[in-house]
């Protein structure tokens, strides 16, 4: 299940909790927040704030008959591509991709690393190289035959991606 929003609501406790003791006022620089929060941890120890994903109220979901909007949340997250594009030709090339996600508490982070780096891969291949067909609001090439997906030989072996 995609969560979001936790680390803000976790931000705004920290936040409740140095206002509660007086150690930051509403209006405060960030280095009064810095200073505030290693004041707390001087003096109380552990500065700490939990957050819980709560669906929203209008996401339905039926567990016994699979219907519904199974993955009705947000994802927290920013990509940048720095990209160079011929302008002669039109190529275009992925220079760097930097991605920044709100993925919660890690469990595994070998696996959530690969999901964040497929979803790259998988977001530069869409980019550059696949193309959906659509035709009176269906997908017209939705088979692997039809379809073109890179893969490690790549589109047109393109030693560039991935």
């Amino acid at each position: 299940m995609i969560v979001g929003k936790t680390s803000s609501v976790a931000a705004k406790g920290i936040k409740e909790t140095l206002t509660k003791t007086r150690l930051l006022s509403d209006d405060y620089t960030p280095e009064q927040f810095r200073a505030a929060c290693r004041e707390y941890i001087a003096a109380h120890g552990a500065l700490k704030s939990y957050a819980r994903y709560e669906a929203p109220g209008d996401v339905y979901w039926d567990d016994e008959k699979y219907r519904g909007e199974a993955y009705a949340a947000f994802a927290w997250a920013v990509y940048v591509a720095e990209v160079t594009v011929d302008l002669t030709t039109y190529a275009v090339t992925v220079d760097d991709v930097v991605a920044l996600q709100e993925v919660g508490k890690v469990l595994h982070p070998v696996l959530a690393e690969g999901q964040i780096t497929g979803g790259v891969a998988q977001a530069i291949g869409f980019a550059l190289y696949e193309k959906v067909v659509w035709q009176n609001g269906r997908m017209i090439n939705n088979q692997m035959t039809n379809y073109i997906m890179p893969t490690s030989d790549g589109p047109a072996a393109d030693p560039r991606i991935f």
